[in-house]
């Protein structure tokens, strides 16, 4: 057993520890369970719990977008297996490398938590009621989460959420020793070709059977019968449909199934020093750059498909190094502790986003009101005969982003010969979003209709209107303004994560030094002021094999 030397190792791995822990409180846990806040602050920045709406449970409800914790950042999949002792070669003097493939599957698990991101009421359930709701001046009673005549429904039913969101990561890992050229000197190139699919399970209780085949008169279209497009509301979140004043489809917040894309989700580029290498040791420093090469959200779904970081350029510098604290040179056995930290900074990317909008008899941000039924009006504030889905209105362009994330792997490895058995440990931490540059929308053009007519209520509003509840005509007029636009809603709260992982790989030798392992990992997001659903919990299975040269 080799004495414990207070050596740069040491400080490091106290530098990974003190980091985790400072990320943890970075993630600001203070406070209760909060309010619906009018998100209307000059601030570009929006803050938890306050200003997002919080469910009985606690959870965070009625947004229109989710970040997940992109791909290329995966500890586990950088860290594992005996070819990681390929790297950072002691006593080199001419160019080696060691390249890697690995194949990753990800999933998502406890469905009902990220369900509840998206919904539009405040219990605990993963599911919505729905179903017509009349004239509030008839008096007529109606208890229903969802107001389906905002999407041209006449049925009544219930809606459930199950989202899952799979990952198939194929992550090609190039390693270049370039001692030959400057001592210590080394690049490395990740290459994470991603696979993934959200798919956010809608299920309808109404299959087939729509209440009424036409709407009633003058509520859709003026002195029309208007016959109603969808059977049920599953049906008419697809979007795709007219019906009346309806002219134009819902382009934008549509709920549909599964959607999926494939894109390089982050190319990752290195270039570091060892700074410490021995046989037992190493540490290095590197520069790291993260190309965007992934896609970011444009609103056109409620529950997209984003492989990688929202296109946001990501700079920084990583963190990395070993000690084997026990070794037997003899039988090729070694325990060793690995760390691996990155912290990087970002840059905000010009995407496309849902926003919220004030609506109901407060006048604060509404969970759903991204979909209530808009009139239009022209210049002279008469009613242009034109109806619209908010979405349409408030998918505006915007510089989006976070401005940091970091994550930190340290495991164990035990190697006996052949053979390498992996534990560790992974942290991920990104902040809270914050935007700026927003598109203003125009001005005295839209108002919520409710349930008022198209004939003879055709210039009146209906302001405090939810997607649940239609309100009374206003006294007058009330229009849509760029400050009755609700950010929050569409931004994400600091996101953290941890994951626990393990891995076992076999090499041979030979002139390439060819290994293949396989493991496992459970990810779970950090609870925070009581909500469980800041950050998604996801499981993984991995497969990694490597030659050197």
């Amino acid at each position: 057993m080799k004495p414990m030397r207070h050596n740069l190792f040491y400080y490091l791995f106290y530098f990974a520890i003190f980091t985790a822990t400072i990320n943890i409180l970075v993630a600001d846990s203070s406070g209760t369970c909060g309010a619906i806040d009018n998100c209307n602050s000059p601030s570009t920045k929006c803050n938890f719990p306050s200003d997002y709406s919080i469910a009985n449970n606690c959870n965070v409800y009625g947004q229109t977008n989710f970040a997940a914790h992109p791909v290329q950042w995966d500890q586990f999949r950088r860290m594992s297996g005996a070819s990681t002792e390929k790297l950072h070669l002691f006593n080199q003097t001419e160019f080696y490398g060691t390249v890697s493939l690995a194949l990753q599957y990800q999933q998502t698990s406890e469905s009902n938590h990220l369900a509840q991101w998206f919904l539009f009421n405040n219990n605990s359930l993963n599911s919505m009621s729905y179903g017509p709701n009349n004239d509030p001046n008839t008096g007529a009673a109606f208890s229903c989460d969802i107001n389906a005549y905002n999407f041209g429904v006449t049925s009544s039913g219930v809606v459930s959420f199950q989202p899952k969101i799979q990952n198939f990561v194929a992550d090609i890992d190039l390693y270049m020793g370039c001692d030959q050229f400057v001592g210590g000197l080394w690049s490395r190139i990740s290459l994470p070709i991603n696979w993934t699919s959200w798919n956010l399970n809608l299920c309808d209780s109404n299959p087939n059977n729509p209440d009424s085949s036409t709407f009633p008169t003058d509520l859709m279209q003026a002195n029309t019968t208007v016959t109603v497009p969808y059977a049920n509301l599953k049906q008419a979140w697809v979007g795709n449909k007219t019906f009346g004043d309806t002219t134009v489809v819902m382009t934008n917040g549509r709920i549909d199934g599964a959607q999926s894309t494939m894109q390089i989700a982050g190319l990752k580029l290195e270039l570091g020093y060892d700074f410490v290498r021995k046989t037992d040791r190493h540490f290095a420093l590197s520069c790291l750059i993260v190309v965007p090469t992934g896609n970011s959200p444009n609103a056109q779904y409620l529950f997209e498909p984003i492989s990688g970081s929202n296109k946001q350029w990501e700079i920084g510098v990583d963190f990395n190094g070993h000690y084997n604290f026990w070794e037997h040179t003899e039988s090729n056995e070694s325990l060793g502790i690995h760390y691996d930290i990155a912290l990087m900074g970002m840059l905000k990317h010009n995407q496309k986003r849902l926003f919220g909008l004030k609506a109901g008899p407060n006048g604060t941000c509404s969970a759903g009101a991204a979909w209530l039924l808009l009139k239009e009006f022209d210049s002279s504030l008469n009613y242009t005969g034109v109806l619209t889905s908010a979405a349409n209105v408030l998918a505006l362009n915007a510089n989006i982003g976070s401005s940091c994330e970091t994550n930190i792997g340290i495991l164990i490895k035990y190697i006996n010969h052949h053979f390498s058995f992996d534990v560790g440990y992974e942290l991920f931490y990104r902040n809270a979003e914050k935007l700026n540059n927003r598109t203003a929308i125009t001005a005295n053009k839209y108002g919520i209709k409710g349930g008022l007519d198209v004939d003879a209520d055709a210039d009146q509003t209906a302001s405090t209107s939810t997607i649940s509840v239609n309100g009374v005509a206003d006294a007058s007029p009330v229009y849509i303004k760029d400050a009755d636009v609700c950010e929050c809603p569409a931004l994400q709260p600091a996101y953290l994560s941890n994951k626990l992982f393990s891995f076992i790989e076999h090499s041979w030798n030979s002139d390439w030094y060819p290994t293949l392992g396989v493991g496992c990992s459970y990810e779970w997001g950090y609870h925070r002021d009581g909500a469980h659903n800041l950050a998604a919990n996801q499981w993984s299975v991995l497969t990694k094999g490597s030659v050197s040269f």
